[in-house]
């Protein structure tokens, strides 16, 4: 597997405007969050999470991919497993889920906050030039202006933690 599939990527860019923390409550689907944020589907980042199996201390992958992409669970676990990860599986059958994730509403960014967490983006939404709206990992809220340099910071370099690799679905 070619990890990013010769799509140009870079997290790098500078924001577009402080980060915006909008109130979205009872939000049905990302079509309504997208107009209730008045942005296509394009500039939304859809954040994923699925409970990991590893023999490293991955309990959790964070997989983002753009608003009007859907994930390929196969091509995420072929990802995954480039990280260590032996197995995945819906967070939803974990009992910890709900305790450490804003369902619903996560950000890309809670793939990095989290020790036990890894993050694989796509190269579509690995771009940091974008002015990207996402969730905000706060229920009833998603933010305007994600940068992902400033909301993850250094650990993006972290070839451990985070992988860039084509996980969406042809």
């Amino acid at each position: 597997m070619t990890p990013t599939n010769n799509r140009p990527w870079s997290f790098a860019g500078e924001p577009a405007g402080a980060l915006e923390k909008v109130h979205t409550p009872s939000s049905a689907g990302i079509e309504s969050i997208c107009d209730a944020l008045d942005i296509p589907l394009r500039q939304f980042l859809k954040t994923f999470v699925f409970h990991a199996t590893s023999p490293i201390f991955v309990r959790w992958v964070v997989a983002v991919v753009r608003g009007d992409h859907k994930i390929d669970e196969s091509k995420l676990s072929e990802a995954a497993q480039l990280l260590g990860v032996t197995n995945l599986r819906p967070a939803e059958e974990s009992p910890d889920f709900r305790k450490k994730f804003a369902v619903g509403y996560v950000g890309p960014d809670a793939g990095t906050k989290l020790p036990d967490a890894a993050l694989i983006v796509d190269p579509d939404a690995a771009q940091g030039e974008r002015a990207w709206a996402t969730g905000s990992n706060e229920v009833d809220y998603h933010v305007r202006n994600f940068n992902w340099f400033r909301e993850a910071g250094d650990k993006l370099a972290d070839p451990t933690k985070v992988l860039v690799a084509d996980i969406i679905a042809s």
